[in-house]
């Protein structure tokens, strides 16, 4: 069975959703458990890059797929808050 490309960019895009949740439950559990509240660990700063790229990664592999888009919209906003 020969996948096509646009099989392989929803593959690409399902994978880089699942990572982003992942690095953005982290994150979160990163803020909530540092020990000073006015600074923010460097991991917390590290995951938001990580978050950042993803989300990158997702609006360069984006074509086609306007449901997805709106995902992405919102993922790009809770890197903001």
């Amino acid at each position: 069975m020969k996948y096509s490309t646009k099989d392989n960019d929803w593959h690409l895009i399902k994978a880089a959703g699942i990572i982003y949740f992942l690095v953005f439950i982290l994150s979160l559990l990163i803020y909530w458990d540092r020990p000073v509240p006015y600074i923010r660990p460097i991991w917390y700063f590290i995951s938001l890059s990580i978050l950042a790229a993803i989300v990158s990664i997702q609006i360069l592999s984006i074509k086609n797929y306007k449901s997805k888009k709106i995902l992405v919209l919102l993922e790009a906003y809770f890197i903001s808050v």
